[in-house]
């Protein structure tokens, strides 16, 4: 953030106000995305799935858009209004969680899966677009940590008051609804949690596109995807190993959300209103901390001189997470896995924030929006749309027990996360100098 001169401002009130508005829809987007794990049981007993179609549900369905319409919007993000992309998105995405409600058949609830992820599609590759217009370098690690926060903030509002709802409609039992018909409790479920996505679309109303502000030449500064990926291309010593060594780390980062409370139900014998209001916890307290701690050693790491500080850190939550959460998946004792499971998460949750302020640095601001959907649609092909499914396959097919999914979790990441290190840890000396030549 610049003024004509090209000296550097401090972001103000409205900045972190923007940024908040942007976390609001996060929080949205994560809650729509991962009320799927806390109906795991009910879902497959009414619908008569196996834990691969669940998987499918979880990651796939999702996925399978939300990847493919990423670069769409990352190219309109980086030229057009951000705000109205955001807008809409936030009411498509909300409208179609609510539609998973209304499906009898695994076909139904796919199709539905699929319209929540074009829906969130258009979230991350506008914010991470509008996030640099409004912060300068060595605040983006804060700044995006306050964004991402909407992943702990949301993921622990799914599972606490998701949890505590579900028992309560359960506990109700079925509703007969004008319209609607007579809907099951996940599926009420599914129906209201989208409802509250609605308001959120107003007040994003609130807020300004600052490239509006801009003066006509700098509007004309646009990159096309081709461009973009020629770029990318050309530098792709930095930006692959820095794409596979995220990519691989969102395995873990996903199986958290999906898998992780069923594996407390099924092993450990908790209710899906205990291990919510747990998980919930945990995600909204030791994750948050997580994000924000992470996003300011970033930061730190930044101003003393370190351009390439995003990586370290994410590196370091990479080696940090793995013997906690590999651990808490094996212990017998439920006590132990949930002090163990609290520690990786905040040491999971320390990259967060700063995924996306990585390729900020990394790329020079016209193609922002772009870069960073083509991070998307890698990390989350591999994290989010063969990740659930690793663990649904290796419970179904390698251990053959649903009551073995800790070894499937546990195994997952001991494969993926040393992967990921190596990964990163080659990127580094060629991150810093793809930096350098952009600064």
């Amino acid at each position: 953030m610049e003024d004509e001169n090209g000296a550097a401002h401090r972001a103000g009130p409205y900045s972190y106000y923007v940024v908040g508005v942007l976390m609001l829809a996060y929080v949205c987007s994560f809650v729509d995305r991962t009320i799927l794990s806390l109906l795991v049981d009910p879902i497959k007993q009414d619908l008569q799935l196996s834990d691969v179609q669940i998987s499918l549900l979880a990651g796939f369905a999702f996925a399978m858009f939300y990847t493919g319409m990423g670069i769409p919007f990352g190219w309109l993000a980086d030229r057009s209004d951000r705000k109205r992309i955001i807008f809409f998105g936030v009411i498509a995405w909300s409208l179609m969680t609510a539609a998973c409600g209304l499906a009898r058949s695994f076909g139904g609830l796919f199709a539905a899966r699929i319209g929540v992820g074009v829906g969130e599609a258009s979230l991350s590759p506008a914010s991470y677009s509008l996030i640099p217009d409004l912060f300068p370098r060595d605040q983006l690690g804060l700044a995006g940590s306050i964004y991402a926060a909407g992943i702990t903030i949301g993921g622990g509002l799914a599972m606490m008051l998701g949890g505590a709802a579900i028992q309560g409609l359960t506990a109700y039992g079925a509703m007969s609804l004008p319209v609607l018909g007579t809907l099951a409790p996940w599926q009420l479920a599914f129906v209201l949690v989208g409802l509250l996505g609605l308001p959120v679309a107003l007040l994003v109303l609130t807020i300004r596109d600052p490239r509006t502000a801009t003066s006509k030449a700098s509007r004309g500064e646009k990159a096309g995807l081709r461009d973009t990926l020629a770029y990318v291309w050309q530098r792709r010593p930095a930006y692959v190993p820095v794409l596979t060594g995220y990519s691989l780390m969102v395995v873990v980062n996903y199986a958290l959300v999906i898998w992780v409370p069923t594996y407390f139900v099924r092993v450990h014998g908790m209710s899906a209103g205990e291990i919510g209001l747990t998980m919930g916890a945990m995600m909204l307290f030791a994750g948050t901390a997580g994000m924000f701690a992470g996003g300011l050693i970033s930061d730190w790491m930044t101003r003393r001189g370190v351009p390439e500080a995003p990586l370290w850190v994410v590196l370091a939550s990479v080696i940090g997470q793995a013997p906690f959460f590999i651990a808490a998946m094996l212990v017998g004792d439920v006590t132990t896995a949930l002090a163990l499971m609290a520690v990786a998460v905040f040491l999971i949750t320390l990259n967060g924030g700063i995924q996306g302020a990585t390729f900020q640095v990394l790329t020079p601001s016209k193609m922002h929006g772009q870069v960073v959907a083509i991070f998307l649609v890698v990390a989350n092909i591999i994290g989010l749309g063969f990740g659930p499914l690793m663990i649904g396959l290796f419970t179904d097919k390698l251990f053959g027990d649903p009551a073995l999914i800790g070894r499937s979790l546990a195994l997952a990441a001991a494969i993926v996360l040393p992967l990921s290190a190596i990964f990163i840890a080659l990127a580094l000396p060629r991150a810093r100098a793809q930096i350098d030549s952009i600064t």
